[in-house]
């Protein structure tokens, strides 16, 4: 998460945040991907680690990225 903050200029606050504008969400979605298919990580784990509300919304970023 601190290479995708430091990256896109995002603080980390944000990325686990409700904000949902496009800089935000884009950071927020390539991070979820990079868990995913980078780290390996279960989607819920993935949805726990960011506060989103379950594993769909990383579905849907995951597909979205890819």
């Amino acid at each position: 998460m601190k290479v995708i903050s430091k990256e896109f200029d995002v603080p980390i606050k944000d990325l686990k945040g409700p904000r949902r504008t496009a800089d935000i969400a884009l950071a927020r979605q390539i991070c979820m991907y990079i868990f995913r298919e980078e780290l390996g990580y279960k989607l819920e784990k993935i949805a726990s680690l960011l506060n989103r509300k379950d594993h769909t919304t990383v579905i849907h970023a995951i597909d979205k990225v890819d």
